[in-house]
C-alpha cells in the first residue's frame, strides 16, 4: 500500500486556505450530509482548494463521544497531496521570508541555533 505524498504549505500560502475553508463553511454549514450533498461538498473542496493552488485527498472519520462511541456524524479531513504548480524543491527562502514576516501564524522574528525566538537579526562582528 503506498501512502499519498504530502505537502506542506508555504507561511504566505495560509490566507488562501483560511478564505477557501470559510468559503466552503459558509456555504455547508447547515447541509445535511446525504451521499449527493457529500459529493457536492468533496466537489467544492477540490473546486476552492485548487484556486488556493492545492491538490486535495479528502478522508471521512466518524466523530466518537466521550465514552468513544461512534455518533453517526462524519467530518471530512483535507490533505494536501500535491500543488498544482508543481515544484521540485522546497524553496527555503520562501519559508524563511515567511517566518520572518510572521505570516506562519506566529510572531515576526528569527529563529536562533538554540531554539529561542528574537525580533532582531543577528548581527556579524566584522574584524
Amino acid at each position: 500500500m503506498t501512502f499519498p505524498r504530502r505537502v506542506e504549505p508555504y507561511p504566505d500560502e495560509w490566507p488562501k486556505i483560511q478564505f477557501a475553508y470559510a468559503r466552503l463553511e459558509r456555504e455547508f454549514e447547515f447541509t445535511p450530509l446525504t451521499e449527493l450533498t457529500k459529493r457536492q461538498f468533496e466537489n467544492a473542496c477540490h473546486n476552492e482548494m485548487g484556486k488556493a493552488g492545492f491538490v486535495i485527498q479528502i478522508a471521512w472519520s466518524e466523530i466518537l463521544d466521550e465514552a468513544g462511541k461512534p455518533t453517526g456524524v462524519l467530518s471530512p479531513i483535507l490533505q494536501f497531496i500535491d500543488r498544482t504548480d508543481k515544484e521540485s524543491e522546497t524553496d527555503h527562502d520562501r519559508i524563511r521570508h515567511g517566518v520572518v514576516k510572521g505570516l506562519d501564524g506566529g510572531t515576526p522574528g528569527y529563529v536562533r541555533e538554540d531554539g529561542t525566538v528574537s525580533e532582531e537579526p543577528r548581527k556579524k562582528n566584522i574584524v
